[in-house]
């Protein structure tokens, strides 16, 4: 099988893709709130820096925030960093789908 990509879509493929994300991303809200909670520094570093709306300020609220406990939810996360967490994965992911990335966060291209 080969991969798809976004401009071999059709008008309605590409208009359904943001809904679609959103659900995958909500499905797997625990997996990327484990990762916030337990990768390290360098490695979150580099992930948030590549997240729309997240810069040095927000990456040291979120090292003070789980350093006092574990983020919970997205929602969690948003009340106590400032900041939608959901909103910025989802718009990465769709970054990293219709145009090239230098790095690529969450989709493997590879196959």
């Amino acid at each position: 099988s080969r991969i798809l990509k976004y401009e071999e879509l059709t008008s309605t493929a590409k208009t359904e893709l943001p809904y679609i994300i959103k659900e995958v991303v909500k499905r797997n809200e625990k997996q990327f709130i484990k990762f916030i909670n337990e990768c390290d520094f360098i490695i979150l570093k580099v992930y948030v820096k590549f997240l729309p709306g997240i810069g040095i300020r927000k990456l040291r609220k979120i090292l003070e925030e789980r350093e006092l406990k574990p983020f919970e939810s997205f929602e969690d996360f948003e009340k106590r960093v400032s900041k939608n967490l959901f909103d910025a994965i989802v718009k990465r992911i769709e970054e990293e789908i219709k145009e090239p990335q230098k790095y690529y966060l969450f989709i493997d291209w590879k196959g």
